[in-house]
């Protein structure tokens, strides 16, 4: 990443909490590529652990 677009994580806080939604749209028939499924794999797992977590 180029030195004049540094990137910075910030914490979200506040009431009611933050939250982002993500909308993962494929092509028809792609979401059996075997790359494809494991990216959505990914995202659902990740979804998953956050809600069991109540974030």
């Amino acid at each position: 990443m180029p030195e004049r677009c540094p990137v910075v994580r910030v914490p979200l806080r506040g009431e009611p909490v933050p939250v982002r939604r993500f909308l993962a749209a494929v092509r028809r028939g792609s979401e059996r590529r075997p790359p494809v499924a494991r990216g959505l794999a990914a995202l659902r797992a990740a979804a998953g652990e956050r809600e069991a977590k109540g974030v």
